[in-house]
């Protein structure tokens, strides 16, 4: 077996086997929180490029029956599964940071890409040769090809340049971290993509693309350990962390402020309707903080029992007034 396919196939199958073992995580796991559904899309988007990515290995440096036909096949996933996987992390992302964003309801806007370099690949594999080609058996790029490369980065750069405006809007906020986690995972793929162009005989991005799964898996674990189970919010494990980031961060701009909130009666509806209605208020009361802390960029928490905690920077007191109100 050719040196450079063999370096190929052994680590390809270590990220294909790790990237399995992520997707099996996250398809199977008992939350169905919908920024990890759209996770499990990213991790399919990156086993398609690391098929399509050992594929041209094995049709660059093997000789069988019916290997072009394959090759145009593989090529063709190879060349819009970089495009799908910046798409469906943009989808990832804006979930992760916001449910409701005005960004994932026009999701066809960052889809274009995606749709575009599929028709090219699909119209190239068909015989124009638009995007590459198998002359005489040996691969060769067509005109469009470095038309490919920028819409690759266009997508990917959309989603970067709008994850590092929602990290300035988020810095002082419960979703700081995990933003500037979703920064931190398009770094492996672009780093080791730039690697890739000066080591060609070396499958860098797909150990990029397996990084940047891996990065977020364990934020995605953390995040776990920090949640309450049953309202789904900051737990006081996270609170305590928060504020001691906060205060250490603090520059005196703006006020600091702690608001500490119980439910009234909790008790006596524990007492007359049974745990599950307590647990079920409780839910309804945790949807109503986090839509009103969600309003002026602050964090909230369950702090234990039917004790919730806000936290946010404001210039006056004003705004506490107008919280309390709006959550009564």
């Amino acid at each position: 077996m050719n040196e450079i396919l063999k370096i190929y196939f052994l680590v390809d199958l270590f990220c294909l086997i790790l990237t399995g073992i992520i997707l099996r995580k996250v398809a199977f796991a008992k939350t169905h929180e919908a920024s990890e559904s759209r996770f499990v899309w990213v991790v399919y988007s990156v086993i398609l490029y690391l098929l399509g990515d050992f594929g041209w290995a094995v049709i660059e440096y093997c000789n069988f029956p019916g290997r072009i036909a394959v090759g145009y096949i593989l090529m063709s996933v190879f060349y819009v599964s970089p495009a799908l996987f910046s798409f469906s992390w943009y989808l990832f992302a804006e979930t992760r940071i916001n449910k409701h964003s005005v960004f994932v309801k026009k999701r066809w806007i960052a889809a274009l890409p995606v749709l575009i370099l599929t028709v090219i690949a699909v119209v190239s594999a068909c015989g124009s040769h638009v995007l590459f080609s198998y002359e005489n058996g040996v691969y060769v790029r067509g005109p469009l090809y470095y038309l490919s490369l920028f819409l690759e980065y266009v997508a990917s750069a959309f989603t970067v340049i709008h994850v590092i405006i929602e990290c300035i809007r988020y810095r002082r906020t419960a979703h700081a971290s995990s933003v500037i986690m979703l920064l931190a995972f398009a770094a492996y793929p672009v780093i080791f993509g730039v690697l890739q162009i000066f080591f060609v005989s070396l499958p860098l991005e797909s150990i990029g693309f397996s990084l940047a799964l891996v990065s977020v898996m364990l934020d995605i674990k953390e995040n776990e350990i920090m949640s309450d189970s049953l309202t789904q919010m900051n737990n006081r494990r996270c609170l305590n962390q928060y504020l001691e980031t906060a205060v250490k961060n603090y520059n005196g701009k703006q006020q600091l402020f702690m608001m500490m909130i119980d439910v009234d009666g909790f008790k006596k509806i524990n007492d007359t309707y049974g745990h599950l209605t307590g647990d079920e208020a409780l839910v309804i009361v945790s949807k109503v903080l986090k839509r009103s802390v969600n309003s002026v960029n602050g964090f909230a928490a369950r702090y234990g029992g039917d004790e919730f905690a806000m936290v946010l920077f404001a210039d006056n007191a004003n705004i506490i007034d107008i919280l309390r109100k709006q959550i009564n």
